[in-house]
C-alpha cells in the first residue's frame, strides 16, 4: 500500500488497513479494486513504453541515400526529395513482399458502438505506424471498407489515409483470397500457431465488443470454411484471469516481431501487455 504521509505508521496500521481493504464476506473492497486497476495499468504502460524503445532500436536504415547539395536550386533540391521519397518506398515495398499477408477484417461494423468503431480506427492507425516502423513488413490489407460506410468515414479523416501502403479490399476477403491460404487468427481456435509463413494470409478480426459477441471470430471462420489458429500465449505467460483477446494492434504487433526474431518467447515480453507475466524459463 503507498504511503503518502512522513507520520510513522502505528503497528496496528497494517492491519486495519487490510480489513479497511475488504467488504464484510472478505471479498475486496471497491477501493482496493480501483488501486489494483491502476497499477496494472501503469505497468501496462510502463512495458509499452520499454517496447516500443526497443522496437525504435531495431528500425530499418532503409536504402543509401545521396545527401542533398545546398548549393542546389529549390527546382533541384524538390526533384532530389522526390527521388528519395519514391526510393524509401520502394525499399519498403521489397521488404514487405517478403513478409506473410495480413488481413484485417473489418466487416463487423454493425456490431460496433460508436464508440468502439472510433477504439477500432485507432488500433488501426497504430497498425500502420507499425507496419511502416517495421525491419520486416507485412503485406497489410483492410478487408470490407466500403465507401459510405462509417469505417471508411472514420480512416479518411486521418492524415495522408488516401495514400497509406495499405491494400484496401471493397469486397470480403473471402473473395479476394484462395480460401486454403486464410487462416484466422482468434482465440478461441483450437489449432495452435507455431510461426507466420509468407505463402499465407493471416486474419485478425477487426472487431472491438466489450466481450458482448463472444466466439463471433471463430464462428464466421467455420462458416466460411477456411482454418483458424491461436496465438501460443499461455505457452509463455501466466495469463491467470485476464482474457487471452488482444487488441489489433497487438497482434499485429507480435506478426511483426516474431516475423523478423522467431522468438516467441521474446515475441510475447515485448508484444504483449505487462499486465500478463511470463512463465519462468
Amino acid at each position: 500500500q503507498e504511503i503518502t504521509g512522513t507520520r510513522p505508521m502505528d503497528p496496528g496500521t497494517t492491519d486495519q488497513s487490510d480489513a479497511a481493504d475488504r467488504e464484510d464476506n472478505g471479498a475486496p473492497s471497491r477501493k482496493a479494486l480501483k488501486r489494483k486497476a491502476r497499477a496494472e495499468q501503469r505497468a501496462e504502460w510502463k512495458a509499452a513504453q520499454k517496447a516500443k524503445k526497443k522496437r525504435g532500436s531495431h528500425r530499418p536504415k532503409g536504402p543509401a541515400l545521396t545527401p542533398l547539395d545546398p548549393n542546389a536550386s529549390e527546382a533541384e533540391i524538390k526533384a532530389a526529395r522526390a527521388a528519395r521519397k519514391t526510393a524509401e518506398l520502394e525499399d519498403f515495398r521489397a521488404r514487405a513482399a517478403k513478409g506473410a499477408t495480413v488481413v484485417v477484417d473489418l466487416e463487423w461494423e454493425e456490431m460496433m458502438q460508436p464508440k468502439e468503431l472510433k477504439s477500432l480506427i485507432q488500433q488501426l492507425l497504430y497498425c500502420y505506424g507499425a507496419n511502416r516502423r517495421a525491419q520486416q513488413p507485412v503485406q497489410l490489407c483492410f478487408s470490407g471498407v466500403e465507401e459510405g460506410s462509417k469505417t471508411h468515414e472514420g480512416l479518411s479523416k486521418q492524415s495522408g489515409y488516401e495514400s497509406w501502403e495499405v491494400k484496401k479490399l471493397t469486397t470480403k476477403y473471402i473473395e479476394a483470397f484462395p480460401k486454403e491460404k486464410l487462416i484466422y487468427l482468434t482465440a478461441d481456435a483450437e489449432e495452435k500457431l507455431e510461426s507466420f509463413e509468407p505463402e499465407m494470409v493471416y486474419v485478425i478480426g477487426g472487431i472491438v465488443d466489450r466481450n458482448r459477441h463472444k466466439g463471433c471470430t471463430i464462428a464466421k471462420a467455420r462458416e466460411q470454411g477456411i482454418r483458424s489458429a491461436h496465438l501460443p500465449l499461455a505457452d509463455y505467460i501466466d495469463m491467470g484471469n485476464y482474457s487471452r483477446v488482444l487488441t489489433v494492434n497487438h497482434v499485429l504487433n507480435m506478426i511483426l516481431d516474431h516475423q523478423l526474431s522467431r522468438d516467441w518467447r521474446g515475441t510475447c515480453e515485448r508484444c504483449v501487455p505487462g499486465r500478463k507475466m511470463l512463465h519462468p524459463e
